[in-house]
C-alpha cells in the first residue's frame, strides 16, 4: 500500500490527510486525552466534521488493510 500523508494541527487535534493508492482519499481525525475529556471531545470533532461540509454517518472505523481486502 503506498499512501501520501498530509498533517496538520487543530488545537489538540491532530488531522492526518491521506491519499491511498487504489482507495483514495480519508481523513484521520486524533486526539489524546483522558477519559473524562473523551465526549466533550468527540462532540467538539463531530462539530468540526459538520463545519467541513461532513456528518457522523461519513465515518468509517475501518483500517485502511480492511478497506482493501472488503473491495
Amino acid at each position: 500500500m503506498v499512501k501520501r500523508r498530509r498533517r496538520y494541527q487543530l488545537n489538540d487535534i491532530n488531522i492526518s490527510i491521506d491519499d491511498v493508492r487504489d482507495l483514495g482519499t480519508y481523513m484521520e481525525v486524533e486526539a489524546m486525552v483522558s477519559c473524562e475529556e473523551y465526549q466533550p471531545l468527540l462532540k467538539r470533532i463531530f462539530e468540526t466534521l459538520h463545519k467541513l461540509g461532513l456528518s457522523k454517518e461519513d465515518t468509517i472505523r475501518e483500517s485502511y488493510l480492511e478497506l482493501i481486502l472488503r473491495r
